[in-house]
């Protein structure tokens, strides 16, 4: 029956989405593809739309680029013929996180425009805050501290109001890591804190690695360059870090393991591997008590 092929379809969708979150990418892009012939085969244009952003998200984080942003062009594509500006919008945001990823950031800073600039007419406070919060890292990234800063700040105001706890912690580790580039390692410290704490109390890994990733540069800073390798080459191989946050980790490794001596940087990448996540959360709230 047509309700039965529908509700499987919803269901294959669930399963790739809690499986592409626990890094079970085969079977998540398994799940997926199921998902997307049964709609097919429905005529369902809307869930085709779906699966394109899901699967394009997917490739994403395995860092296929290429295969990522055609899925989602197709994605972008389908919704706007079906008049979808939830969904357009949707798909600008992701294609907005390539572009990051690959650090074109004029061109990230354009997508994420177009997405706010829907959010906003739609009024979809819980997606204005997200798209407010990328436009600031993006400006971090262009060096705009100022603009960073306002928008960070803004999106923290709203996510606050609406109480999106993952959002919240979201943004306050963005404000961190303007504070910590500035050299404001206090306001740092009191940001990132707050941020692991709420990440902590809502069981959100991924958010918990995000925030350790800033804090691990943090302490890079201050000169704290075994803890900080210790804890990057931790977060590069968990298998549910996500891709954005493995890239900034992999980053800061190659800036910062020729600072040390061989035999240093062998035993904290050594100790990184060995570590466990509690180990490493247990460790950041002790430095972020300081």
């Amino acid at each position: 029956m047509p309700e039965d092929r529908y509700s499987l379809a919803l269901t294959l969708n669930l399963l790739g989405s809690i499986a592409r979150d626990t890094g079970n990418y085969v079977e998540s892009k398994k799940h997926f593809e199921e998902s997307g012939a049964l709609r097919e085969a429905m005529g369902d244009r809307q869930g085709v739309a779906k699966v394109f952003n899901n699967l394009g998200i997917l490739y994403t984080i395995q860092g296929d680029y290429v295969e990522a942003r055609r899925l989602l062009e197709r994605s972008l594509d389908l919704r706007r013929e079906l008049g979808d500006d939830y969904g357009a919008a949707l798909a600008l945001n992701n294609l907005g996180n390539i572009a990051t990823d690959l650090e074109d950031y004029p061109e990230a800073r354009r997508l994420y425009q177009a997405s706010l600039a829907i959010r906003r007419a739609i009024g979809d406070r819980f997606a204005i805050a997200l798209a407010m919060n990328n436009l600031g890292n993006v400006a971090l990234l262009q060096g705009d501290y100022l603009e960073a800063q306002q928008l960070c700040q803004e999106s923290l105001i709203t996510r606050r109001a609406i109480g999106d706890r993952r959002g919240v912690a979201g943004s306050l580790n963005s404000l961190g890591s303007i504070a910590s580039t500035q050299g404001d390692y206090q306001a740092a410290r009191a940001y990132y804190r707050e941020a692991l704490q709420i990440a902590l109390e809502i069981d959100a890994k991924q958010r918990q690695l995000e925030i350790l990733a800033e804090v691990a540069g943090l302490l890079a800073n201050e000169g704290q360059l075994e803890a900080s390798i210790e804890w990057l080459t931790f977060i590069v191989n968990d298998p549910i870090a996500e891709r954005e946050t493995i890239l900034k980790a992999q980053r800061r490794l190659h800036m910062l393991l020729p600072r040390l001596t061989p035999d240093a940087a062998r035993a904290a990448r050594a100790r990184g591997l060995a570590a466990h996540l509690t180990d490493i959360v247990a460790q950041a709230r002790a430095q972020l008590r300081e």
